[in-house]
């Protein structure tokens, strides 16, 4: 099976796992999608206000004449010398840019939406020179938070009929851990989904959309934080159904479980989520490396007696 048009750079030998792994393409590319119809009318009933929040990009920005604006820019620069203190021209015209490409993508993201609403469709899928299976296209799970949170299985897929009183509880407690993660990291499912259940308390229907756009701000994913919350409480009032949402979770530092996978590393695995802890605690390994580059900060400035400017370091860290 090839990744790639060009043979002699990747090339995956399958042997006699080829029937398996053909059959789980087929299956995965059989599934079939809609666009998230409700999370698309609340992003344009509310576009305005995500807008002033800094969750959008003005729509404006993404028809607008890159000369024209490059060329008031550097008028602009060159017009009041006060700027120049504080910063060159090029990080100006870099952060339009910035701002720019990410105008175009979210306006390209929501008409495609917008084209594809009503239809379903399908996501075909393929094998990078690792064995790993990705989708093509621009409208999937590997993409960027809002194209992942406009889409949701199709009905037709999911059996809402068949699932138990308890099936669908056990659903709603990890719709809520999921809601948390996408706004922050923790250490337990559990917390998560008391986090969330603090969070909300008390807010009326009448405040919750506004409440839930304000507390997406500081979310690191927040459409789909906004998309599950909508979901969680909205449930009765919206097309969506707990089973119709897809759970992701990004993968826990893949590169060092691999690692420690192939040197039969047991405390590597365990840092990256490999093999369970005891307590049970989702490790980030990125902070248990921070531990140890703060405790070697510690013992080279007390050798050197240089304690100041590292504490003054660490209080700018907020560690």
């Amino acid at each position: 099976m090839l990744s790639s048009r060009d043979y002699d750079h990747f090339n995956i030998e399958l042997f006699n796992m080829s029937p398996k792994l053909c059959d789980a393409m087929n299956k995965l590319q059989m599934q079939a999608f809609e666009i998230n119809r409700d999370l698309y009318d609340f992003i344009d009933d509310n576009y305005e206000m995500l807008v002033d929040e800094g969750l959008l990009m003005p729509p404006f920005l993404a028809t607008v004449k890159i000369p024209e604006v490059v060329e008031s820019l550097r008028t602009y620069y060159l017009n009041n010398q006060s700027t120049a203190k504080y910063s060159y021209q090029e990080v100006y015209l870099k952060e339009f840019f910035r701002n720019l490409q990410r105008a175009r993508y979210e306006q390209f993201i929501l008409k495609l939406a917008s084209a594809y609403s009503g239809y379903k469709f399908y996501l075909p899928a393929f094998l990078d020179f690792r064995g790993r299976i990705y989708r093509a296209g621009i409208l999937h799970f590997h993409e960027r938070d809002l194209a992942r949170s406009l889409i949701i299985y199709s009905d037709d897929m999911v059996h809402e009929n068949s699932y138990e009183s308890s099936d669908h509880k056990n659903a709603h407690v990890v719709l809520c851990a999921s809601i948390g993660f996408h706004y922050k990291k923790f250490k337990t499912y559990y917390d998560s989904v008391e986090w969330i259940s603090n969070i909300f308390y008390n807010k009326t229907h009448a405040d919750l959309k506004t409440y839930i756009i304000k507390t997406a701000v500081k979310a690191k994913d927040p459409f789909q934080f906004i998309c599950k919350t909508l979901l969680l409480y909205y449930e009765n009032l919206t097309c969506m159904k707990i089973s119709n949402v897809p759970i992701t979770q990004d993968a826990s530092a893949s590169a060092y479980q691999i690692m420690s996978y192939f040197l039969l590393d047991q405390e590597l695995a365990v840092h990256t989520n490999l093999i369970p802890s005891k307590p049970t605690y989702y490790i980030i390994l990125y902070y248990i490396i921070l531990y140890y580059i703060i405790l070697r900060i510690f013992i080279l400035s007390y050798r050197r007696n240089l304690w100041n400017p590292y504490l003054k370091i660490l209080n700018a860290l907020n560690i």
